[in-house]
């Protein structure tokens, strides 16, 4: 009787190991499932989608001449003047790891700051205001244009040589 139980144990086992799908231990699967350790659950590794992320480029390079008509997207990657049309001069007055210093000066006054990541600052003389967003498809989103004289500048990132897309915008 023994000798039956032992029979129907082990059958029972099969069964039930052909019936999960299972694998026997030494043969080698050609996909990349794993079970977790700690569940016991299959797990799967999704393979890589040979799609790399583009690299942020600027439409008119380091062309800040290309500005001179209001409106223009360079890379900026040290200290710079730009003027965008009848604007006053936006000084880049240090380009960070993450991001920019800069001033706008005008009759002996002037006024500056800094931005990282995906930023904008919009400036109407020595005035100006900045915010920042979580990435470039939301300032696309949310970016209004910009009043009339008023400059808009939005700092999309950086590029892979670390200079700062910037892109302008006189209203």
């Amino acid at each position: 009787m023994r000798s039956t139980a032992r029979t129907a144990i082990a059958l029972l086992a099969a069964a039930a190991l052909s019936a999960c799908g299972g694998q026997p231990a030494d043969d080698t699967a050609s996909d990349d499932s794993a079970a977790d350790a700690t569940t016991g659950a299959e797990t799967t590794t999704a393979e890589p989608t040979g799609a790399e992320p583009t690299a942020l480029t600027a439409a008119d390079g380091a062309d800040y001449a290309a500005c001179a008509d209001g409106a223009c997207e360079v890379a900026v990657a040290e200290p710079v003047d730009i003027t965008a049309g009848e604007a006053l001069p936006f000084s880049v007055t240090a380009v960070t790891g993450e991001g920019i210093e800069f001033s706008i000066s005008s009759g002996g006054s002037s006024v500056g700051g800094s931005v990282n990541g995906v930023c904008e600052i919009t400036a109407l003389g020595t005035s100006f205001q900045s915010r920042c967003f979580e990435d470039a498809a939301e300032l696309e989103a949310l970016a209004p244009a910009p009043a009339d004289g008023e400059l808009l500048v939005q700092l999309l990132g950086m590029d892979a040589d670390g200079a700062a897309v910037l892109r302008f915008t006189l209203g």
